[in-house]
């Protein structure tokens, strides 16, 4: 679990393990929302870039948009694709640990 966790964020969000293990739970699940966001974000602005290019082509005879390209499902859908809560739990018991 700890290793997924390291893994997005070193690889991901690009913290370094001194950033990474001096921040509370509460900071890195600010921080993984943030990044999420931002990565949604990027992928809308393509889809409406996508959108204008492809309706400009006039290969088509119906106009596609937004949720053609990204489902509404998708966008909606909330969850946690990092980490459980047995996994939030045990990376609590390991920042108490390491700050010990």
């Amino acid at each position: 679990m700890l290793n997924k966790l390291e893994e997005f964020a070193f690889g991901e969000i690009g913290l370094t393990p001194f950033d990474f293990y001096r921040m509370s739970y509460r900071e890195f699940e600010n921080l993984k929302n943030g990044y999420e966001n931002k990565v949604n974000r990027e992928r809308e602005y393509r889809a409406h870039l996508t959108c204008w290019i492809v309706n400009s082509s006039g290969n088509f005879k119906k106009p596609i948009e937004i949720g053609d390209i990204i489902p509404q499902q998708e966008k909606q859908e909330k969850t946690n694709t990092v980490m459980s809560q047995e996994e939030k739990d045990e990376l609590k018991k390991i920042i108490k640990r390491r700050r010990i």
